[in-house]
């Protein structure tokens, strides 16, 4: 059976697009201000409001950062003990 779920998180295109126009080496502040300024939504904004608080250098560099805390596991637990 297919999967047909609406991912509530903006694909990596989507984010570029809501970049469009930022200069760049760019902080994370500098980058949310930019979202915020050009009105690209709260899930977009709530997407990178999860970023790193660091300089990225490129849009391939913040996409980059982006794709690793999108599909970073919330909980990596801890191992189970052996029987």
């Amino acid at each position: 059976m297919t999967d047909y779920r609406i991912s509530a998180t903006p694909s990596p295109t989507t984010i570029a697009r809501a970049l469009r126009g930022l200069s760049y080496p760019v902080d994370r502040d500098a980058m949310l201000q930019h979202v915020t300024d050009a009105y690209a939504g709260e899930l977009i904004l709530s997407a990178l409001n999860g970023m790193p608080d660091r300089i990225f250098n490129d849009l391939d560099d913040l996409l980059h950062a982006y794709r690793f805390e999108r599909d970073r596991p919330e909980d990596l637990g801890t191992p189970a003990a052996a029987p």
